[in-house]
């Protein structure tokens, strides 16, 4: 799932960053407009299919090939970069000319108003004087003036009226302009705060530009480069579960028909169940913790148990075949009229064969192909506690003790420090002689927990057999070899 939502994600990333670098690079050389159009969206096109290309391609194609398709996403990478500096500036500078126009605008207003006031103020002005000639007059003359004046007082009465109504006209026409220029720079509020972070209260109005620009190269820095990452890795991705079907669900309802569980995980840590091997075939029962949907049923005869799924999905204990260190057959070809009554006539198997584990211990299982009905037990892990794994350790604090190799789930000792001699027949031979305690020709002291890391080599059976061979303590100069 993560993988599809990746590659639509980069296929949207990539798309809008098309979108703009188009159009932005039409908008630089706009006079032939659809031509750029074509051109940058078929260079997109080419850019992004290069790039997967060169990623699942990479060691298919000759060095300078690979160069030139490198440095040609680059450029391309670059040049998408481009045009989206080129979209987002012209966005912005549309911006800027807008909120300069409205100033210029406003600007004019302002004057208008200015010299209908000054005009508001000589009319005030005549009629103060007019005033002042009547209340310095004789009071025999005044009523004589005021008839005189009477028609000039009405003449300046209507022009300060029609001066008034311009002055009100003027700044009704300034409202919706101030109105628009408060829209204007909320629209800049986010760029005046970056450029106040940048450069302060102070000169942030003079800095707008520059905190613009700073904005939009950060933009075109992660944008079209985080598309093309993004569409590398989600094609790298899908191209690796395209080659491993275990990972797809259609090869999950393939296999589900042949009566296998299908894993989302090909390694998986199971226990032992049974290591008796029915068939002949090196052969072992596990359980699986992670696959416990799986019901069980068992024969109570004492014979095979049968292994049979109550939802019909699989088993709750899984067939697995056993990897022994080594293994081989001799070249079948060398005997293709092979006569099994004969040596030279039969194909022989070779190697080393290991017992397997007992029931209830741990063993790392992998499926091949996420398919359950081909599962290998490639090892068993060491558990916390091993004595002896392998050597007959000389114990001079318990000497009369003798026990099996220790491990985590042995009851008769759980101190991972004591180093107990082991119950072995060549143990009693040593005792008998006098030589238990001889530290030259008695028995050894290998162990792999004698010290860390573990200088002791070799192979232990579960009867306690075993060949080691010690290349000795560390703080003895002698490199032994003992078996």
């Amino acid at each position: 799932m993560i993988n599809q939502l990746t590659f639509a994600t980069s296929l949207m990333v990539a798309g809008v960053a098309a979108y703009f670098s188009v159009i932005g690079l039409a908008t630089i050389f706009a006079g032939s407009f659809w031509p750029v159009v074509i051109m940058a969206g078929v260079l997109e096109i080419g850019k992004l299919v290069t790039a997967g290309f060169l990623h699942l391609r990479w060691s298919d194609i000759n060095r300078a090939m690979r160069y030139y398709l490198m440095s040609a996403v680059l450029v391309l990478m670059v040049i998408t970069s481009l045009g989206i500096f080129g979209f987002l500036a012209k966005a912005n500078i549309e911006q800027t000319l807008q909120g300069d126009s409205y100033s210029l605008e406003l600007s004019i207003i302002d004057k208008r108003l200015e010299a209908k006031e000054k005009e508001l103020g000589r009319f005030e002005e005549r009629l103060a004087n007019l005033d002042f000639i009547i209340d310095t007059a004789r009071p025999e003359d005044r009523n004589y003036i005021d008839r005189r004046q009477r028609d000039e007082r009405a003449q300046i009465a209507v022009d300060i009226d029609l001066v008034v109504a311009d002055i009100v006209e003027l700044n009704e026409e300034k409202m919706p302009i101030q109105r628009e220029q408060l829209v204007q720079e909320g629209e800049i509020g986010p760029i005046k705060y970056v450029a106040e972070m940048l450069y302060g209260e102070d000169v942030a109005k003079d800095k707008l530009d520059n905190a613009a620009r700073i904005l939009i190269f950060f933009i075109i820095f992660a944008f079209d480069p985080l598309a093309v990452l993004l569409l590398v890795a989600s094609l790298g991705i899908m191209a690796r579960d395209n080659n491993n079907p275990t990972r797809t669900p259609r090869r999950y309802q393939e296999m589900s028909g042949t009566g296998a569980v299908p894993t989302a995980f090909p390694v998986y840590e199971g226990f032992i169940h049974s290591n008796k091997d029915y068939s002949r075939t090196g052969r072992i029962k596990v359980r699986i913790p992670a696959l416990e949907d799986y019901q069980r049923s068992e024969d109570t005869k004492g014979e095979e148990p049968t292994e049979t799924g109550s939802t019909g999905q699989g088993k709750h204990f899984v067939d697995v075949r056993w990897m022994s260190p080594f293994f081989g057959y001799t070249d079948y070809d060398r005997a293709p009229n092979g006569d099994p009554t004969t040596y030279q006539g039969t194909v022989k198997s070779y190697g080393m064969w290991m017992v397997p584990p007992d029931k209830g211990a741990p063993v790392i299982v992998l499926f091949i192909g996420g398919n359950t009905n081909d599962g290998i037990a490639i090892g068993s892990p060491v558990g916390n506690q091993n004595h002896a794994v392998p050597g007959i350790g000389a114990n001079y604090a318990y000497p009369d003790k003798e026990i099996a190799a220790v491990t985590e789930r042995s009851p008769a000792d759980q101190n991972a420090d004591k180093k107990v001699r082991p119950e072995h027949m060549l143990n009693k031979f040593l005792d008998f002689q006098g030589l238990a305690m001889d530290g030259i020709r008695g028995q050894s002291t290998s162990s792999t927990k004698r010290e860390t890391p573990s200088r002791v080599f070799g192979i232990l059976s579960p009867g306690q057999h075993q060949f080691v061979m010690d290349d000795g303590i560390l703080t003895d100069n002698g490199e032994t070899t003992e078996d």
